[in-house]
């Protein structure tokens, strides 16, 4: 069961697996071996006969206790060579495949809501799928590089190993036993098809129970306000105990296949020794042979009953490899080659977009030439923009819900390239470009992005970059948050899970905090402000005067308030340029962004109205 998906997986590596299944051999070789010089070694002492060829070294006790510690010593090298090259593939797959499963996270495809803005409501689910794929799955890839392919490999050389060893002692009990070898797997795969079968049933049931799971948690509230709860409960019992049974079936296979497994070990071993007495009956040596050949016998099909498990393992490393790989293929390959075609056939010679270097021009920030960007249903969310941002300056995109900010985002993070028109980051038409050099060139920051369970430190340098206290004060005092974190006992303060002991606004800082750690050319914080109150508006749009004096900072924002030291602000309006200048032009012109710049001042006033007099009932109290 060689998979050429798996083999093809980031990480998988065949030679060092076969490595792995060699050295193996040698040491249940050498296992084979130490059963031999005790059996006969003892035998010798009890005045047992024991096979001529044998004498120069069980006939002394010092030779065999010397050939004990040399076979002892092979053995444990032998053994930590196996796990030494193990750990470095589970290394090296895990990160491999961690690497290409984060980047699929941007490039995946995702199914569109039926507004045809942004899919956040069906993210969750696929990243469910892929939540599971990247523990379950990626140890299941390991197992069958670190356990299946190796066992596979030293169970077909343990036949050879059975031929040295036996042979010489028996050669027709040594047969008996290389034929046992050989029917072991017929018998177990007797029911293979069927049990691979309801395996493959047993992971599709898994995920559709743990997508279900998720989608029913995050539409609890909706659950119980339509009085449904009781109900989805009721399907997701059924959908459990569905799971529940085959997989009991799944293990019932497992078993049928071990017990025939068994049975041919147990009858060939018992033949091979029957064989052995009986032709070994008129022998000095027939005792001691018949011995070795029964403890030997046994010993030389561990591997291949072990292989017998691993197989069922591998029959999942197989299914969710297939997952795995479609999770990781390229998106580029997918979303740009309909429209990249032409391109790519003119450029059959060109670099991979692997080796293409990331040359950002001092001169050259960001260029939109008749952008224009249509979802799959249609809907057109971006029309014919021009744009041309520069390397150093704070840009904000503001314009109401439904006007492209969004798309326009996902274009300029890469989440989406099969845009018409053009757009360059730095000179580079932007379809161009991995993911991976995008991220190197963008520090994207989203209201919306992630605080984990840890410590403050964790959540400022997951990657554990080794940024100094000194680098974490300057970004804090930067967000106005340096205070609060020292009331908080510094750095190594927990963070509860989602960030849950902090305000939103508190999150949304930390998290702006945290991206300001990263050096990059670019900045684009899209909402990254929307729970931060008015008191700290002011403190960020200074923040973003200083970012945007070495580097492009781009806002996307409906809070106008903090973008009033901004370069310059493009108004969006159904998919299209409406207006553009600075804060003050703008409010002069009295077009939309006057108007919705007034609505949020009368907003803001009258609940500072509300919140005053509040104060003031309750102080009169």
């Amino acid at each position: 069961m060689i998979s050429k998906v798996l083999l093809g997986l980031p990480g998988a590596d065949m030679r060092r697996s076969v490595w792995m299944g060699v050295l193996a051999a040698l040491a249940s070789l050498c296992e084979v071996a130490m059963v031999f010089v005790v059996c006969l070694t003892a035998g010798d002492l009890l005045g047992l006969a024991v096979p001529a060829w044998t004498l120069p070294v069980v006939g002394d006790v010092r030779v065999a206790f010397a050939a004990m510690l040399l076979l002892i010593a092979a053995r444990t090298a032998l053994g930590a060579g196996v796990n030494a090259i193990s750990t470095a593939v589970a290394g090296d797959i895990n990160k491999a495949l961690a690497d290409a499963m984060y980047m699929g996270m941007f490039r995946a495809d995702r199914a569109e809501t039926a507004n045809a803005q942004r899919d956040d409501e069906a993210k969750p689910l696929a990243n469910q799928s892929l939540a599971m794929l990247s523990v379950e799955g990626v140890k299941a890839i390991i197992n069958y590089f670190t356990g299946y392919i190796p066992n596979f490999v030293q169970t077909m050389l343990m036949m050879l190993v059975a031929a040295l060893t036996l042979i010489p002692l028996n050669w027709a009990a040594g047969l008996i036993i290389i034929v046992g070898m050989a029917a072991l797997p017929m018998a177990a795969n007797a029911s293979r098809k069927k049990d691979v079968a309801v395996q493959t049933r047993q992971l599709k049931q898994y995920e559709h129970v743990g997508v279900r799971f998720e989608e029913a948690l995050r539409g609890l509230n909706t659950l119980k306000i339509f009085d449904a709860d009781a109900r989805e409960s009721e399907r997701l019992y059924k959908d459990s105990e569905g799971f529940r049974r085959i997989t009991m079936a799944v293990l019932g296979g497992q078993l049928r296949s071990l017990i025939a497994s068994d049975l041919v070990i147990y009858l060939a071993v018992i033949a091979a020794a029957v064989t052995a007495a009986l032709t070994g009956a008129g022998r000095p040596e027939g005792l001691m042979v018949t011995v070795i050949v029964l403890v030997a016998g046994v010993r030389l099909f561990v591997p291949e009953r072990q292989l017998v498990y691993l197989t069922h393992q591998a029959v999942v490393a197989m299914k969710q490899g297939k997952a795995i790989a479609a999770a990781i293929a390229s998106a580029d390959d997918r979303n740009a080659h309909d429209a990249a075609d032409a391109d790519a056939e003119a450029n059959a010679d060109a670099q991979t977009d692997a080796d293409r270097p990331l040359t950002l021009n001092i001169n050259d920030g960001i260029k939109a030439e008749h952008l224009t960007f249509t979802y799959p249903n249609g809907f057109t969310a971006l029309s014919d923009i021009d744009l041309d941002l520069p390397v150093i300056g704070h840009v904000a995109v503001v314009g109401p819900s439904g006007s492209g900010k969004s798309t326009l985002v996902s274009l300029l993070t890469g989440e989406r390239r099969d845009y018409a028109g053009s757009l360059r980051i730095g000179g580079v038409e932007l379809r161009d470009l991995t993911q991976t050099q995008i991220i190197d060139a963008e520090t994207v920051v989203r209201g919306t992005d992630h605080l984990f369970s840890g410590t403050l430190r964790y959540n400022l340098d997951p990657a554990a970059h080794g940024y100094s206290a000194q680098e974490f004060d300057t970004v804090l005092r930067g967000v106005d948050l340096d205070r609060e974190i020292d009331d908080r006992a510094g750095y190594d303060a927990p963070v509860a899970p989602q960030g849950g002991n902090f305000s939103g606004g508190q999150k949304q800082r930390l998290i702006i905090a945290r991206g300001l750690l990263r050096h990059t050319p670019i900045y684009i914080f899209d909402e990254a402000t929307s729970a931060v109150d008015r008191d700290h508006d002011e403190t960020l749009a200074n923040l973003m005067t200083i970012l945007a004096q070495n580097a492009l900072v781009i806002t996307i924002t409906h809070r106008l308030a903090g973008i009033r030291n901004a370069d310059e602000i493009i108004v969006l309006d159904h998919g299209g340029v409406a207006e553009r200048g600075d804060f003050y032009s703008l409010v002069a012109r009295n077009g939309l962004f006057a108007a919705e710049w007034q609505e949020q001042e009368r907003i803001e006033n009258a609940q500072n109205d509300t919140d005053a007099r509040n104060e003031t009932e309750e102080a009169a109290r």
